[in-house]
């Protein structure tokens, strides 16, 4: 589901390659990108996770069978084909590893934990472009809440959700860690403390993407007023510093003087990047 989740996300990239969008460092307006170009980056690091996520599952369909309590078995038994049976890819070799280790839970939680963090700021940017001052997108009532007190409130309260379950996960990844951090290289009940935790992480990494997944697929984008901004914002500067340098041979640091001059005495007047002219 992942993965078709980040081809949907490239095909968002292809409704919205025109798009004109203001891109933001600082969250201030810096320069000008598209809003696929915003998607898309997101989803290459959608793909990292679950690159992540797979290379995990490599360490973790390893058969412990016939590992015993921790040194083996003498019955005459076939590791290789009762693994094959059973579907694991491969062996955990050593037996003492096979009931010691739980370093695979540790690696996939942390991974479930990166891809929370990148939901998370996916969220915050769209729970900041949701607000009334930015108004470059809105969130479908679907998934949005109200006050208990206040009518007009329309509130983000799926991407609050997102947010906070990117905190319950990290609590997950640090408590198996704890668990796992001081206890002897053998079978120990301790470990067991760690199990209940990762199905915690489970569901709350599930719990995220389905909600993200209801964001995107009934968000509007208000096409107009990401244009408005562009044209309005200076985001455009850096261009012009560029072609002072490029057209009259003016060194950038120079160029940027006399940009961010203009800039300074057009917020000063109330006026925008449009009412540049050449003069």
């Amino acid at each position: 589901d992942g993965i078709r989740d980040v081809e949907r996300s490239r095909g968002l990239g292809d409704v919205y390659k025109r798009q004109v969008f203001t891109g933001y460092t600082h969250t201030q307006p810096a320069q000008p990108i598209t809003f696929a170009h915003y998607l898309i980056a997101i989803s290459q690091a959608l793909e990292r996770d679950f690159t992540r996520l797979n290379n995990a599952y490599e360490h973790l369909n390893l058969c412990p069978l016939g590992s015993g309590a921790l040194a083996g078995t003498s019955f005459n038994i076939d590791r290789y084909h009762t693994a094959e049976l059973l579907g694991f890819d491969n062996l955990i070799e050593n037996s003492l590893d096979a009931v010691a280790t739980r370093d695979y839970l540790l690696e996939i939680v942390s991974s479930f934990t990166i891809l929370g963090s990148d939901l998370s700021r996916l969220a915050y940017d769209f729970y900041i472009w949701s607000t009334n001052e930015f108004n470059l997108i809105e969130l479908d009532d679907s998934i949005s809440g109200t006050s208990s007190i206040m009518p007009q409130k329309k509130n983000p309260s799926t991407l609050e959700h997102i947010k906070a379950k990117t905190s319950h996960l990290f609590g997950t990844f640090s408590s198996i860690f704890c668990c796992l951090k001081n206890i002897p290289y053998t079978h120990v009940r301790d470990d067991a403390e760690s199990i209940h935790l990762f199905w915690e992480s489970v569901s709350q990494i599930e719990a995220m993407l389905k909600l993200m997944n209801e964001v995107i697929r009934t968000m509007k984008v208000n096409s107009q007023i990401m244009e408005e901004k562009v044209n309005r914002n200076f985001c455009t500067a850096t261009e012009l510093s560029d072609e002072l340098v490029k057209r009259e041979g003016i060194p950038f640091r120079k160029a940027h003087q006399i940009v961010g001059n203009i800039v300074k005495e057009f917020y000063q007047k109330g006026l925008s990047s449009t009412d540049i002219t050449l003069d």
